[in-house]
């Protein structure tokens, strides 16, 4: 199963079905992921785990791998693997600066467009 998307293409199609079932009447913040429900290979990004790995990040008070394992009491690989999930959903990004990797958080809210 693939997690990589098009975060403008299902952004845009969400926002587009949203819009026509609310009249424009609603409006998100600049920053929202908005995920379609209807698109069900989006919901294994969100466990728990993950969840708390991206609240972290967002708070930014972790950012490198090991910092986030450690504060997480979880492996190296398990936060490598699911940082990896988080960003082929847009949900945050990776950057590699020679061995040490750090996240961001793409965004401070996730709204889920139910059908």
């Amino acid at each position: 199963m693939t997690h990589k998307a098009s975060r403008q293409d299902w952004v845009g199609r969400t926002m587009k079905r949203i819009n026509d079932s609310v009249s424009g009447k609603l409006r998100l913040p600049d920053n929202a992921i908005v995920i379609d429900a209807e698109n069900l290979h989006f919901l294994p990004l969100f466990t728990k785990r993950r969840m708390e790995l991206l609240r972290l990040i967002r708070t930014e008070q972790a950012t490198t791998v090991s910092a986030l394992a450690n504060a997480l009491g979880r492996k190296k690989s398990a936060i490598s693997r699911d940082l990896h999930i988080l960003e082929g959903g847009a949900l945050v990004t990776r950057e590699r600066n020679g061995k040490t990797v750090r996240a961001q958080a793409e965004t401070d809210y996730i709204v889920v467009a139910l059908p």
